[in-house]
């Protein structure tokens, strides 16, 4: 897995390009209220000032509500836009990545459809992501506080010699730890994983280790600590499985049809690697023993819209420990 600046959250931001072309009828035709037809330096001024105006509306829109559904949109109010007759339509063309949309804001003369004027602006995605890899470089520390149950089980460890990773190691009890970011609605949520198994090991019992987005907070009504969604991995002597939950008033309720995924071999003493991504209604994970996982289940749901994240564990066996590194949150 590729790091980030390690203990610092990192904001990928791109300047978004904006490339404003008036064509050739120009403004003129948009003024109705210039006996000459012809707008005064003035109404110039305003007309591209409200041009302006109009475009970072939606610059400083949610990437993810710019779309043909949203806009066109209902031209703000100015002072002095009563001499002026305009429409503004906003079409979303084509992406050329899904980071990227192109967006233009056609004037149009009156309510006909002659085009006086067109602003175009290339839209880029903000993505802010934090990486908590559990190193201490020098002066700087991992970026979250970490909250864990049960006290004394979780600790920061070197696994392997040279790397810092998260680790619980109780028996029958089911671990928790959660850091102190806030939460949001639309973000992915990652990490790598090792469950360790001993060579001479021939017990039949499990491990499990989970994953969790837009997890509860608090507790309000129904609604327990750490109820949210979860990609669980399951090990146990013989097998793998892997599958979306949800967690409903503190109880996991059964997987999503059509989620769980079941590999013939035990994914013992390797480093695995899960992804889960929260998209408005669109719930999604990935897994595998490589970097990046493969897509493995999507699916809608709309049980949970916001929360934070949570990491869980469970052995059945004194002797295993569960240990978590590199989690990474975009949003």
């Amino acid at each position: 897995m590729s790091k980030l600046t390690k203990g610092f959250t990192l904001f990928e931001i791109i300047i978004s390009l904006t490339i404003l072309t008036i064509i050739s009828s120009g403004l003129a035709s948009v003024f109705s209220t210039s006996l000459s037809g012809i707008p005064s330096a003035e109404e110039n001024r305003l007309a591209f000032l409200y041009a302006q105006r109009e475009m970072e509306k939606i610059v400083n829109t949610s990437f993810a509500n710019i779309s043909a559904e949203n806009f066109p949109v209902v031209p703000t109010t100015y002072p002095d836009d009563n001499r002026f007759k305009y429409e503004i339509a906003v079409v979303e063309e084509a992406p050329t990545s899904q980071d990227l949309k192109s967006v233009r804001i056609r004037f149009y003369i009156g309510s006909s459809a002659q085009i006086a004027a067109e602003l175009f602006n290339y839209i880029f995605a903000t993505t802010t992501a934090i990486l908590e890899d559990f190193e201490i470089n020098g002066e700087l520390t991992p970026p979250f506080n970490w909250t864990s149950f049960p006290g004394g089980q979780w600790n920061v460890v070197n696994f392997p010699i040279g790397n810092r990773c998260y680790q619980y190691n109780h028996r029958l009890q089911e671990g928790t730890a959660y850091p102190n970011w806030p939460g949001a609605n639309n973000y992915s949520v990652e990490y790598k994983l090792w469950i360790n198994r001993s060579s001479g090991e021939t017990s039949e019992t499990f491990s499990r280790a989970y994953l969790g987005g837009r997890c509860a907070l608090t507790s309000s009504g129904a609604t327990q600590v750490g109820d949210g969604y979860y990609v669980r991995v399951e090990i146990n002597h013989s097998l793998t499985r892997v599958s979306l939950l949800r967690r409903v008033n503190g109880v996991y309720t059964p997987s999503f049809i059509g989620s769980i995924i079941t590999f013939s071999t035990s994914l013992f003493n390797q480093w695995l690697y899960i992804k889960l991504d929260m998209k408005g209604n669109q719930i999604s994970y990935h897994f595998g023993n490589s970097y990046p996982p493969p897509l493995r289940f999507t699916t809608t749901d709309n049980t949970r819209s916001t929360g934070g994240i949570f990491i869980r564990a469970l052995n059945n066996l004194g002797t295993r420990e569960v240990r978590f590194d590199d989690i990474k949150i975009e949003y």
